[in-house]
């Protein structure tokens, strides 16, 4: 017999004994098993057990986290249309500006070919003198002849060229203010628009320092408002300066008042396709009035204010503001003192510049009082 059969024959006795004990033998007491697992050092871990199943389930504080829960995913689920919804508004913004940008850039290659025929013309009407000129022993009627047929021939096709031209340039001029219009009242909403400078004058002394400009309805002057909004926009005129009062206006340009880099702002407006107008829009409906504001003629993206009734002399740039608050900062700005009656002796800083919310015009007129409003309804 082998080992493992001695050990159950000497256990088996044992076991007889223990199936042979009356049931009630067999439970514990809880103070008995208490010290058992006292003596085992598990005290702890029961009197937990038993403070568990003590406790009764809170339905309350459950029905409360699970609405919390709840309001959570909501809050994420509305935040990820909200971010869906911007994405489509910028790529829908971006596909707008590379097309107007192709819009501008192929009016642009109009005009310069419009101005190529005009100097072939000038080139053709030369030739016409010198024939003229080589028709010298013919009889003079025949002379006048020849030249008339000739003269009239070649302003014929290059009239019906330059016609062909013109035309198609102000099929693509209408169609850039068409999309201008539209451009303009998809971002800004309801007009009109207001746009706020906040001013920074050398001296420093105290006194006013901001006007506010109601910019005109967008369909009289489209290509010029979305010009001059998209240049607020990119913050192009913020750190620019005013820097004459001349022939009644006063003029800013894209020079930094603080006298850094002209060649940076400037690269600025060129980088952003903002370097003026593509073409000269003007409305007899929105004329060079005192404190308008308009477009310099310089092909540049400079605007000026007119300080005085400037109709006859500035008509056909384009005007496409007015100042309707903050008349006095404007006084201040005419007073400044100047070089020769013409430089500011120091240039008049832009701060900022930005469109107004319309919380921000409510606020305005609630603490300046009611001119804003009635300029606007003018």
């Amino acid at each position: 017999m082998n080992d493992a059969s001695k050990d159950d024959l000497e256990l088996s006795p044992r076991l007889l004994k223990l199936t042979c004990k009356p049931s009630s033998n067999l439970q514990l007491s809880s103070s008995s098993l208490d010290d058992s697992f006292s003596s085992r050092g598990d005290r702890v871990a029961l009197s937990g057990i038993h403070q568990y199943k003590s406790q009764p389930i809170n339905k309350k504080e459950a029905i409360r986290k699970s609405r919390i829960s709840w309001f959570f995913v909501g809050c994420v689920a509305s935040a990820l249309f909200v971010i869906q919804l911007s994405r489509t508004a910028v790529s829908y913004t971006s596909q707008q500006v590379v097309y107007m940008q192709n819009n501008r850039q192929t009016l642009e290659e109009l005009m310069g070919k419009a101005e190529s025929e005009l100097n072939k013309l000038k080139r053709e009407l030369d030739a016409v003198d010198r024939m003229l000129q080589a028709t010298t022993g013919m009889d003079p009627q025949q002379q006048m002849k020849v030249a008339n047929l000739r003269a009239l021939t070649e302003m014929k096709k290059l009239q019906q060229r330059v016609d062909k031209h013109t035309s198609k340039a102000l099929t693509l001029k209408q169609r850039v203010q068409k999309d201008s219009v539209e451009e303009v009242r998809r971002i800004y909403g309801k007009e009109p628009i207001h746009v706020m400078f906040e001013l920074i004058f050398p001296d420093g002394r105290p006194g006013p320092e901001k006007f506010v400009v109601e910019l005109a309805p967008t369909e009289l002057m489209p290509h010029s408002i979305q010009t001059f909004l998209a240049m607020v926009a990119d913050h192009l005129w913020d750190n620019c300066s005013f820097i004459l009062n001349a022939l009644q206006v006063i003029k800013a340009a894209p020079l930094p008042y603080d006298r850094t880099s002209a060649k940076d702002k400037a690269r600025q407006f060129s980088d952003a396709n903002l370097e003026t107008v593509t073409f000269k829009e003007y409305s007899p409906e929105h004329p060079h009035q005192p404190y308008t504001i308009a477009f310099a003629a310089d092909g540049s993206p400079s605007f000026y204010i007119n300080t005085a009734d400037n109709t006859e002399l500035h008509r056909g740039d384009p005007c496409f503001g007015r100042i309707i608050w903050g008349i006095d900062t404007i006084q201040r700005l005419e007073a400044y003192p100047t070089l020769n009656g013409v430089w500011f002796k120091e240039r008049v800083g832009i701060k900022t510049v930005h469109v107004m919310s319309d919380v921000e015009k409510e606020t305005m007129l609630q603490s300046r009082g009611k001119s804003l409003l009635r300029a606007s309804k003018r």
